[in-house]
């Protein structure tokens, strides 16, 4: 029996723009999670991660790293369901150490547990 996945990956532009705009932030280690919830647009939740250049120079080891994070969302997948309410999260990669995938797993569940912790109306 095929389901349909709950976690969506986030490649709209002006879901983005309105993100970075009007989103929160919270940051765990050499991560940043914007997140922006309560939209009636949204109702599913949306991750997206992105490495910047000015960090990590050469574009292999960028996309090392952005599979390493898209890892850690689909290991910790059932956590990310259950604690995290529908809307558009973007995990952002900011640090120039290179950091292994152990790291980069406990940063980004200490980054949701702040943001599952954060009362929705705030």
């Amino acid at each position: 029996m095929i389901t349909e996945k709950t976690i969506k990956r986030l490649k709209n532009k002006v879901l983005i723009d309105l993100l970075f705009n009007k989103g929160k932030t919270v940051s765990s280690g050499a991560l940043v999670v914007h997140y922006l919830r309560d939209l009636r647009e949204v109702d599913r939740l949306f991750i997206g991660v992105g490495v910047s250049k000015r960090n990590v120079f050469l574009a292999v080891n960028r996309n090392v790293i952005k599979r390493q994070l898209r890892a850690a969302i689909r290991i910790n997948q059932v956590y990310i369901e259950k604690n995290m309410s529908a809307g558009l999260y973007m995990v952002l990669f900011k640090s120039n150490k290179k950091l292994n995938s152990s790291e980069i797993n406990s940063y980004l569940l200490k980054a949701f547990e702040k943001i599952s912790t954060t009362p929705l109306n705030t």
